[in-house]
């Protein structure tokens, strides 16, 4: 099967299903692989009712097909799109806080763990909503070790360098954190505090360039929602 482009609003659609479905396990404090699996069938489910299930990996048959940090990612010049399809039954990456096990229950450190299906896709939503890009949901390797597949228009431009991933995350209003490397060897992590949004994994790799513009087409990025963590952002910060 071929991919083809999916609705704008897939991702939308998928997380609210995951969601409706997931409300009662959610309460119930399940373990995260329990959480995992019955978020995999749900988002199966999706897949189905909305026609986008995958028997075998649709990159297979494209061009430019290699491995990446988080997904095996190819080239379709038909559609001048790049494909993208999770490491087997992985859902990307994301971070999560360490706290203190007694009060004041203060923030200790930060890590990166395997994101659930539905952490994966709101960490698209919100890639799109902060930097104009277009990620769509395109479906579901359904196999053995399951992979979510999506898929990113292609940018004209050259790899970006590091003074211009820096200058580009400055001007929106981002500041550097020191000392909090998430992801891959060497990358760099930023908070825009006003809108409460941290971006781990960042290197030159991650950001192309052209027409004056830099413009970033992966990272970890991340809504800090608790005060605490927001706290503790800005004192690795300095501002």
């Amino acid at each position: 099967m071929r991919p083809g482009r999916n609705a704008p609003n897939a991702l939308e659609d998928a997380v609210s299903h995951l969601r409706r479905g997931m409300v009662a396990a959610r309460r119930g404090r399940e373990s995260l692989h329990n959480l995992r699996e019955k978020e995999r069938a749900l988002l199966c489910e999706w897949a189905k009712t909305a026609g986008c299930i995958f028997n075998e990996d649709p990159t297979l048959e494209l061009h430019r097909r290699s491995a990446h940090g988080e997904h095996v990612v190819a080239f379709d010049p038909e559609s001048t799109l790049w494909w993208k399809v999770t490491h087997p039954g992985k859902a990307g990456v994301g971070v999560e806080f360490e706290y203190e096990m007694l009060p004041p229950f203060s923030v200790t450190g930060i890590f990166a763990r395997e994101l659930l299906p539905s952490e994966y896709l709101c960490r698209m939503i919100l890639h799109n909503q902060e930097f104009s890009d277009e990620v769509r949901l395109e479906g579901y390797l359904d196999v053995s070790a399951p992979s979510i597949i999506v898929s990113q228009p292609h940018f004209k431009g050259t790899p970006a360098t590091a003074e211009q991933m820096s200058s580009q995350m400055k001007d929106l209003g981002y500041v550097p954190l020191r000392n909090l490397k998430i992801g891959r060897k060497n990358s760099v992590s930023f908070y825009q505090p006003v809108r409460r949004l941290a971006m781990f994994d960042a290197h030159p790799g991650n950001f192309f360039h052209a027409n004056g513009m830099t413009v970033p087409i992966d990272g970890i990025l991340a809504n800090i929602s608790e005060e605490a963590e927001h706290e503790w952002l800005l004192e690795h910060s300095g501002i």
